[in-house]
């Protein structure tokens, strides 16, 4: 996951159009109210700016992102077969969110759209406590100190990566590490671990929370505590963003009940770290939100959901009625909820249990019994990747039936198990629909040019369902607002007993290449009166963000080619025919954001294509440090700018997958190789290291002059070195570093590295660890 999982886009397959946008990450991933909070976005196929918006109120964002420097850790090499898997490479662009003062905690959402069509949508998480940015330096971990309580925004990025928090505690404080990562979409899977003053493991308090741990202790004594976290897998990337909230208790994590009726006052209760059954009334207000959050002082907050049915709390003393919302926890491990329900012969009810999607840990079971215990029916996940259960049942005699709600692992279980069960009728219930979408983004190519009575749809298609209850089996039409006028879309109804419909369009090549908010309503017959209702997706939107976007008339061509024994720190030059399809501009060529396999340090240039080009050869610089054997596939990307119909222009580009296209080679050992007598030196305080290195070559490179430099992490300042050339025929340099009062950190490795300063090129690395002397000789 790296993506936001529930959160859908359509693409578009068989068609010569422009490569879509994509984004993968904002970072950090939420901000403090009343701030205005710098973001980094990793976007793909931007060419240098997209367009950016957030939605919901309380929020502000810079209309355009732009390009920026990319944070890049190449990390440890990957070996086979891991290698062979694909990697995405987002580039980074600025811009800033400003939250209000008054903005709801919580989480927007946010998208991006260029010339090229729109994105998904990706979660931003509001918080009240002020929050720090991870120093980000390649190398050894080194922990950073922090002031509680705060919100830490970090990343485990490269591979293997492990971050470190440090912050004071008093003896007999409770600390809460709270780390947040899946529940925004991060597809890290967050491990959290807390060291005492000594370094000694602390054996803290565990829960987790939508696939996030939470850990909290009691301080067994004053000093600077630890708290390290890391991937499962200790893998890491760009995308692995988290937030760690650090604080001192007491703190609400759970409430019971999870929710209420319109209008009524529940008394709940709160239950956390250094906190026991706190009680507290809670008033729903009659509006029409279906949330309610309440903020406790000194203690945090708790959202409860506002029902419409009547509420039960268990346990209930005599059989319920129906509807009824039915309230209730697995307070200890292997317990068993038990509800009786009075039903009589043929009725039809709906019973649909909300658990982990309102933040509760539990992974409920659902079932109905009759009265001598024998089971009718049940279930457990109503589908792929949602747990909460939901079953339809129709009584086969009148009597009184259980229900019961249980935890699918008999070892869990505690205050904060809870869920809310609604039981409804389906017969009695009113005759209605509910329409809804698969996706909130959706990208529509150009393809004819003109519209006529005869038009066709082609493209993807958009999937509108429909939920039926109350026995509603009629037709429903479907009216589209927002789509530009020269657009013609098909399938416009949803037939009677159906139970969803694919819209596709045909879009005239003088359409404006655009993004538009669309909204499509469904009118069917209820009773004797036609009844509106307003499509929608999982996450409340109701509208999709679609995309115009034009064909690409440019292509480039390869020919299948294995370059078999390609020396690492050497250049690939790749061969291209150019397909322009009426293009006369210039165009750029450079590696594609999303490659089939890992680069492993494959780098390119930004190639110029002039006007009247018809082919070109476009170099890759393969790195000096190789896995000797493994088979590279590179993709390349070309760029142009299209003048449309109407004056604008765009930045429009064009990628291939496909075999013939690919840079393929089989890596070997490079040419030229770099040693030293000891892989660790020490430089003299304020003084002078000489360090001998010798160079091998191959005889091909050997009358070639070379460079031999010192290559230092980016964070380290106060280190020289002054390269020494390696003439022709020569093997051994000396490299005079001088320490210019630096003490580091030296937690990464400095390269020695060696390069041909003509001719054909070859690059070798060797790295090597420096340390300070305490004293100068």
């Amino acid at each position: 996951m790296k993506r936001l999982a529930g959160i859908f886009g359509l693409v578009l397959t068989g068609l010569v159009r422009a490569e879509p946008p994509d984004i993968e990450y904002i970072f950090p991933a939420g901000g403090q109210r009343g701030t205005t909070v710098p973001v980094r976005i990793g976007g793909y196929y931007f060419h240098g700016q997209a367009n950016f918006e957030m939605l919901g109120s309380g929020v502000k964002t810079s209309s355009l992102i732009k390009l920026t420097k990319t944070v890049w850790f190449e990390g440890p090499m990957i070996l086979q077969p891991l290698s062979q898997r694909g990697e995405d490479y987002p580039k980074d662009h600025a811009g800033q969110v400003e939250i209000k003062k008054n903005a709801t905690l919580g989480f927007r959402l946010w998208r991006c759209w260029t010339s090229q069509g729109t994105t998904k949508l990706l979660r931003f998480i509001i918080g009240d406590l002020p929050e720090v940015m991870e120093v980000e330096v390649d190398g050894r971990p080194m922990p950073q100190q922090v002031t509680l309580p705060l919100t830490a925004n970090g990343r485990i990025f490269p591979r293997e990566d492990i971050d470190i928090w440090s912050f004071e505690a008093k003896a007999g404080e409770t600390i809460i590490c709270d780390a947040a990562a899946k529940r925004f979409g991060s597809p890290l899977v967050a491990v959290l671990s807390i060291q005492d003053p000594d370094g000694n493991p602390v054996h803290a308090k565990k829960t987790v929370r939508g696939g996030d741990p939470i850990h909290w202790f009691k301080a067994a004594k004053s000093g600077r505590y630890r708290a390290s976290i890391h991937d499962a897998k200790y893998w890491g990337l760009q995308n692995c963003i988290y937030r760690l909230t650090l604080k001192r208790g007491p703190q609400i994590m759970s409430a019971y009940p999870l929710g209420g009726q319109r209008g009524t006052t529940i008394q709940a209760e709160f239950n956390g770290p250094g906190l026991l059954r706190h009680m507290a009334p809670v008033t729903l207000k009659p509006a029409t939100e279906d949330r309610h959050t309440a903020s406790i002082k000194n203690l945090g907050s708790a959202t409860f959901v506002v029902g419409e049915h009547p509420e039960h709390l268990e346990p209930a003393p005599s059989p319920v009625s129906v509807p009824s919302i039915l309230n209730g926890r697995i307070g200890k491990p292997g317990e068993t909820d038990t509800w009786q329900i009075q039903l009589t012969e043929k009725d039809k009810i709906t019973l649909d249990l909300a658990a982990a999607q309102l933040g509760s840990p539990l992974d409920a079971m659902l079932s109905i019994h009759d009265t001598e215990g024998k089971q009718l029916s049940a279930n457990d996940d109503r589908a792929k990747g949602q747990s909460d259960p939901r079953l339809n049942f129709t009584a086969p005699k009148a009597g009184v039936y259980q229900i019961r709600v249980s935890e699918r692992f008999a070892s869990r279980g505690g205050p904060s198990f809870a869920y809310r069960l609604t039981v409804i009728n389906t017969v009695t219930t009113k005759p209605d629909f509910k329409i809804t979408l698969d996706a909130v983004h959706f990208n529509l190519i150009r393809t004819t040019d003109t519209l006529r009575g005869d038009s066709k749809p082609s493209g993807p298609k958009l999937k509108i369902n429909v939920e039926r209850s109350g026995g509603f089996k009629g037709e429903i039409l479907l009216a589209i607002k927002g789509l530009p006028g020269t657009v013609q879309f098909f399938n416009t109804g949803i037939a009677a007993n159906k139970k969803f419909t694919e819209l596709q369009f045909a879009v005239p090549q003088k359409t404006k290449i655009a993004a538009h908010r669309i909204f499509i309503k469904g009118i069917g017959l209820l009773g004797d009166r036609n009844a509106t209702r307003t499509a929608s997706h999982s996450t409340g939107l109701e509208h999709v963000l679609i995309g115009i976007v034009p064909a690409v008339p440019f292509k480039h061509v390869g020919q299948y080619r294995i370059v078999t024994g390609l020396p690492g720190g050497t250049t690939f030059l790749r061969d291209y025919r150019l397909e322009r399809g009426g293009f006369k501009g210039p165009l750029t060529v450079r590696l594609a954001d999303k490659q089939i396999r890992h680069l492993q340090g494959v780098t390119d240039r930004y190639l110029n294509i002039p006007a009247d080009a018809v082919d070109f050869k476009f170099p890759v610089d393969f790195p000096p440090r190789v896995e000797v054997g493994r088979t590279s596939r590179v993709q390349v990307m070309l760029i142009g700018e299209l003048t449309d119909f109407d004056g604008t222009r765009h930045q429009i580009s064009y990628t291939s997958n496909a075999r013939d296209d690919q840079l393929i080679s089989v890596a070997a050992a490079g040419m030229v190789s770099v040693k030293t007598q000891a892989d660790s030196f020490t430089v003299p305080r304020n003084g002078i290291l000489q360090i001998p290195v010798s160079i091998s070559r191959e005889p091909v490179v050997r009358n070639q002059p070379m460079l031999v430099e010192l290559i230092l992490p980016e964070h380290v300042e106060g280190i020289l070195a002054e390269p020494a050339t390696l003439a022709a025929g020569q093997s051994v340099v000396t490299l005079k570093i001088k320490n210019c009062k630096s003490s580091g950190p030296f937690n990464a490795p400095f390269k020695i590295r060696a390069h041909t300063t003509t001719g054909p090129r070859h690059v070798a690395e060797k790295e090597i660890e420096l340390f300070v002397a305490e004293h100068s000789d």
